[in-house]
């Protein structure tokens, strides 16, 4: 008797052995922040003690797994490089990160245009897919990773997902923005990017914000509630559950956001919405000035007439009240039949711009298409004056698409306009509006725009009223 206790015990003992492993956001060919705090964390025995040995150092650092078995330490990163470095972690066994590279680690989010891969959706391609797909084996210092559709109803510790390298393979699987805009900064930056994506397709922009964020709205008029949601992945919070809570012992030098079609029928409330999920995300990774480049939704030709406008007018809003946030025009690349533009390129470049200049300081990259500063009206027009005119607005002597012009009578008409000769201003006249009181372009849910700064970037729609 005493025998078979003394055997069940063992196999008591060795039951609850564990060998230690790292957490799913940590494999092989993965990218860790430059100058960082890296936290490398994992499961192993419960109280085991573990220690890690990061190569560009070799330093071991010891800590000892809690009652459930989670551990964690904290590493510095050394300045970027691309000589591959080891991370291992050694207690009931050893376990080894290989490949890994230190740089640069972007965080991409959103739903659907976010989400497009390389190779398209069903019957909606990605324009250019097939030379990047092609040439993606030649970015062997760009690594991605995908983290797995996952809505939860309470916060989760774990997520699925792997580092990978740049394969025809992995890319044409992978969101097309993402891998574009991690391209650019590769090649611009000359160092290791990482890129993470954590987007669902038709998910709203209270599915990524805590309850605690959401409990100053109210549910049914400011957003869906739980128990309306068609889908889970629509439901509040079940995304930032699921797929954000697992990232944050991640590093992220910044976010890129592409979201909004989902709230097209709140759009009054969604700068408020997004401006407190920008907080919360900066809150969660304690970086107040972590940097928010919001990519406009792109024009479509929806039922709802002006809901497309208002939620880009939203977007505006917020990158002009939240420091450390750009905007990223899509004013002239949208398409009239499906909601996933396949121009990505435009979105994916235009987002690197903003990255490079705003977020890294590189002079000479312009960061923001013209936007809307004031109208004049005078004899029967209006003169409107813009920001980001960089050398001029363009094209010159060149009828402009998209502007409209109303009198007292709130009623809104095509108006022909051109640039001033000022090139800073733009000239807005109908013969239908005498006495024009507003002015407003590209103000409907699909347009497409032909006004752009020097530098090609596109004005973003407006509307000088509030109507």
């Amino acid at each position: 008797m005493k025998k078979l206790l003394m055997i069940l015990g063992l196999c008591s003992v060795f039951t609850l052995r564990a060998e230690v492993k790292f957490h799913p956001t940590l494999g092989d060919h993965m990218v860790l922040q430059q100058r960082s705090e890296a936290t490398i964390h994992g499961s192993a025995s419960p109280r085991s003690e573990i220690g890690v040995t990061c190569s560009w150092d070799g330093l071991v650092r010891k800590t000892r797994a809690d009652g459930n078995g989670f551990w964690s330490v904290t590493v510095p990163t050394p300045a970027a490089t691309a000589e591959p470095q080891t991370v291992t972690a050694s207690g009931d066994g050893t376990a080894t990160l290989e490949d890994v590279l230190i740089g640069e680690v972007w965080l991409c989010s959103g739903q659907s245009n976010m989400e497009m891969p390389m190779r398209g959706f069903p019957s909606q391609p990605t324009d250019g897919s097939l030379a990047e797909i092609m040439s993606s084996p030649r970015y062997r210092h760009l690594r991605l990773y995908t983290v797995g559709r996952k809505p939860a109803d309470a916060p989760q510790a774990s997520c699925s997902g792997e580092w990978k390298t740049c394969t025809p393979e992995s890319v044409a699987a992978f969101s097309a923005v993402g891998y574009l805009f991690g391209k650019q900064l590769n090649e611009t930056l000359g160092i290791p990017v990482g890129i993470v994506v954590s987007c669902y397709g038709g998910s709203n922009v209270e599915a990524w914000m805590s309850p605690a964020t959401l409990a100053k709205y109210t549910p049914g008029r400011d957003y869906i509630p739980a128990e309306k949601a068609d889908m889970p992945h629509r439901a509040p919070s079940t995304l930032y559950n699921g797929m954000l809570t697992p990232l944050l012992k991640m590093n992220f030098k910044g976010v890129v956001w592409y979201q909004g079609e989902s709230n097209r029928s709140r759009a009054h409330i969604y700068a408020r919405l997004l401006t407190d999920m920008i907080g919360l995300w900066r809150s969660e990774w304690n970086r107040p000035d972590m940097p928010f480049i919001i990519c406009q939704i792109c024009p479509y030709a929806s039922r709802e007439e002006l809901a497309g406008a208002l939620i880009m007018e939203a977007q505006q809003q917020v990158v002009r009240t939240v420091p450390g946030c750009s905007l990223v025009g899509t004013s002239d690349i949208g398409s009239p039949n499906f909601i996933h533009a396949p121009l990505k390129a435009p979105v994916a470049r235009r987002a690197a711009a903003a990255a490079l200049a705003g977020t890294y300081g590189l002079k000479g990259i312009p960061a923001s298409g013209p936007l809307f500063r004031s109208v004049e009206f005078e004899n029967g027009k209006a003169l409107v004056s813009f920001d980001h005119t960089g050398l001029g607005l363009s094209p010159e002597k060149t009828d402009l698409d998209c502007f409209e012009l109303a009198g007292e009578d709130r009623v809104f008409h095509p108006a022909k306009a051109r640039v001033h000769k000022d090139r800073k201003r733009v000239v807005v006249s109908s013969e239908a509006v005498p006495a024009p009181v507003a002015v407003r372009f590209a103000f409907h849910s699909w347009h497409k725009t032909n006004l752009y700064n020097t530098e090609g970037l596109p004005a973003a729609p407006f509307r000088s009223d509030n109507w």
